[in-house]
């Protein structure tokens, strides 16, 4: 008999100490993914920030060629993989620039359905950029760049008013011509 009972207390103590390190390894489990989550939301603030950023230096110096004329350069730091996006046909994003004249957008998507930002402006603005063998491909290849299951090829994008950010940092002239700003890539 006092077998049986040492031989329970023993298995009641096994008991608790294994649902002590269950509940151990469970909230060990639910601190990380804590933590990767707000390390998840801390890094899209970040890059929302430095979006933010980049488009308000295209703003101001748009509008200060505008108004004053002649050109500047301005360097934009892009998020890798996003598009930097102009409207030659007007057809601006869904519920962005509104009554404007000329837009730029910095997208994830071709299209700019998904996550971007955008500039409204009372003047038309054109991204004018060439494809060239420096800027990572050819005019006749298709890249594989997948945004909704669509494939485009570079002349598509430049046709779009688009320009594909594949690297962190590109050089930006703004010029005036004929009432348009041009924003220009520089090579």
């Amino acid at each position: 008999m006092k077998t049986k009972k040492m031989n329970k207390k023993g298995f009641e103590d096994l008991l608790k100490k294994v649902m002590g390190l269950v509940i151990t390894a469970i909230v060990i489990i639910l601190l990380l993914v804590l933590i990767g989550k707000t390390y998840a939301i801390i890094k899209d603030k970040n890059q929302q920030l430095k979006i933010q950023t980049q488009m308000e230096k295209i703003t101001i110096n748009a509008k200060k060629i505008h108004e004053q004329g002649g050109e500047t350069r301005v360097e934009i730091f892009s998020p890798v993989g996003w598009y930097l996006r102009t409207f030659p046909d007007y057809d601006f994003p869904v519920g962005v620039c509104k009554e404007a004249v000329g837009c730029v957008c910095m997208c994830n998507t071709l299209d700019c359905t998904d996550r971007k930002e955008c500039e409204s402006f009372d003047f038309d603005v054109q991204l004018i950029h060439s494809v060239s063998l420096d800027s990572g491909y050819s005019p006749d290849s298709v890249e594989d760049r997948r945004h909704g299951g669509i494939v485009y090829t570079p002349e598509q994008e430049k046709q779009s008013g688009a320009l594909y950010l594949s690297d962190a940092l590109y050089e930006i002239k703004i010029v005036k011509e004929n009432d348009i700003i041009k924003l220009i890539k520089v090579a």
